[in-house]
Formats: C-alpha cells, structure tokens, sequence
C-alpha cells in the first residue's frame, strides 16, 4: 500500500466503491441541506469501475468541504455530487469529482484566489458566512499530493462548480465497506463542518433585514 507524506498530510490509496462513498457524504449533509430546503442528490457514472486506488478518507474530507461550502452559500435550490468517468485507459480511470450549486457564485478574479490559505469572496460573504479559505488551501495540498487537479468553475449568481480530476488506478481486490477507526475520524470531521455551517446559519438569520 502505497503512503506519501507531505507535513502532517498522509495519502494511503486503497480499494474505494465510489458509489458507497458519495452515499456516505449524502447522509452526513442530508440534515443541514433539509434544514435549509436545499435538495442534496448524487450522480455517479456507471462506468466506473467498483473498486478503485484512492484515499477515500481524505477525498471524503475534500469533497466533503466543497459541500458544507455550498450548503452555506446556497439560499435554495440544489447541491450536487457527482463522479464522471473521464479516460479509461488499462488499468486507470481517469475520475472526475463535481460539487454543484446554485449558489451565490464567484467572479473570474475571486475563482483565482480561491484556494490560497485563508482567502474569501468577499468582506460581504464572509461576514455572512464564515471563511473557507483554510479548507480550500488543504484541499489542494492533498489533490496535488494525489496527482490530480483541483478547480473552481463559476458566474456571480449563477451558482458554482467546484471539480476535482484523479487518475485513479483500478484494484486488485474488491473494495472493502467504509468502516473502522478512519470512518469515526471523518464523522467527527464531519460533524464539525456541520457545526460550523450550523454556527454561519444562525449568524446569517440574525443579520438578515426582512424588508
């Protein structure tokens, strides 16, 4: 099993069900979409192959964030998870990750910033909604550790796309269920992406002018 170390990041690939996986993140965010009266929906290609090398416990972490993100600057509509097969070549897939909202969207300059630590949008959005830009920096870091791209596609108002691509190599052996001690550690990172949207809604109600 391979292992890369950068800092305190570590990549360990091993057999992952795609499908399983983005199941997973729907039921973690499912609450605080319905809280809102956002559909939250996943779409997988189903060419892609039922295991395949990834660290599925830091892709969780990724796609998970660009989720909690849209949740907190999407009023209504919908928040999309989706896994598209790119390339397949022999023993590769080459494996595109999409979070979609109808969201506030971002202009051409503040896409360009987005993933540098601690950037925001705005001084607007982040009154509103809290910062994101220390998630989206170490989202980064790990894609580029994985040997894939990270970016973000947008128009101001008009919602955001945020997409990863991974050439994934195909496993050997089947992929075994998301469970055990790395499951409990992206729960507990998961209900504090939660928590903070939940703290950035409350903050938004209370600032919001009904007039």
């Amino acid at each position: 099993q391979a292992k890369i170390t950068a800092g305190k990041l570590d990549i360990s690939p091993e057999p992952t069900n795609i499908a399983e996986m983005l199941a997973h993140l729907i039921n973690t965010y499912q609450a605080s979409a319905s809280a809102k009266n956002i559909v939250l929906r996943s779409m997988i290609d189903p060419r892609i192959r039922q295991a395949l090398m990834v660290d599925w416990l830091q892709l969780l972490k990724i796609i998970g964030n660009f989720v909690s993100n849209a949740l907190k600057f999407t009023e209504d509509g919908y928040v999309e998870i989706r896994a598209d097969l790119l390339i397949r070549e022999d023993d590769k897939d080459a494996t595109r990750f999409t979070a979609k909202a109808t969201g506030i969207g971002m202009s051409s300059d503040q896409q360009k910033r987005l993933f540098l630590p601690f950037e925001r949008a705005t001084s607007d959005t982040t009154r509103l909604y809290g910062g994101t830009g220390l998630g989206l920096a170490i989202s980064r870091q790990l894609v580029d550790m994985m040997g894939g791209t990270i970016c973000c596609e947008s128009v101001v108002g008009q919602g955001a796309s945020m997409i990863v691509a991974l050439i994934l190599p195909i496993a050997k052996a089947q992929a075994a269920p998301l469970t055990g001690g790395r499951l409990a550690n992206d729960r507990q990172h998961s209900e504090q992406l939660r928590a903070n949207h939940q703290t950035a809604h409350r903050k938004r109600m209370k600032t919001r002018r009904w007039f």
